[in-house]
């Protein structure tokens, strides 16, 4: 009876994993796209 435990358990880590690695994709995307926007008001002020 131990072994559907066990699978559970499992699934239930690797499901957290994924989700933790998607949002944190998010927020780096996020991170990257206020850096763009500040580099391109910084080229628009400079023009």
């Amino acid at each position: 009876m131990e072994q559907p435990a066990c699978v559970a358990f499992l699934t239930l880590v690797l499901l957290s994993g994924t989700l933790f690695s998607i949002s944190f994709d998010f927020i780096i995307a996020d991170d990257r796209n206020s850096h763009y926007e500040n580099i391109l008001r910084r080229v628009r002020l400079n023009d």
